[in-house]
């Protein structure tokens, strides 16, 4: 029987040595090596939380965090490490998303036949 751990583990291990990894990698220590780019991907982060939990709890966002999101939305243009940091995160994400499309595969052509998108 096969461990399918191993095969993900060493998926993890490959998937450190891709250029999307990479690149997100150098555009990290980017962020890290400048105070200000630092203090303004925190910022960033700790927003994007808060209005995570809005969401969550079906709250809207008021007219003030929406002016606020569009001052950091600016600022982040304006900075190009983390705009970098932003960049590679949607290279990574596209990987991600294609290899989950990959392993899902098998799963999706099981419900090919009873699905009501197969025509049949």
């Amino acid at each position: 029987m096969i461990n399918i751990y191993d095969t993900a583990n060493k998926l993890a291990s490959e998937f450190q040595e891709t250029d999307q990894f990479a690149t997100l990698k150098k555009a990290i220590a980017g962020v890290k090596e400048n105070e200000t780019s630092l203090a303004l991907y925190r910022e960033m982060e700790e927003f994007q939380k808060g209005i995570l939990q809005k969401q969550q709890n079906g709250q809207e966002m008021t007219d003030d965090e929406k002016a606020k999101y569009q001052e950091l939305d600016q600022k982040i243009q304006n900075d190009p490490h983390v705009k970098q940091v932003i960049m590679a995160e949607q290279g990574i994400y596209m990987l991600l998303d294609d290899i989950q499309k990959t392993i899902a595969k098998p799963i999706t052509d099981l419900y090919e036949d009873i699905s009501i998108h197969s025509g049949k």
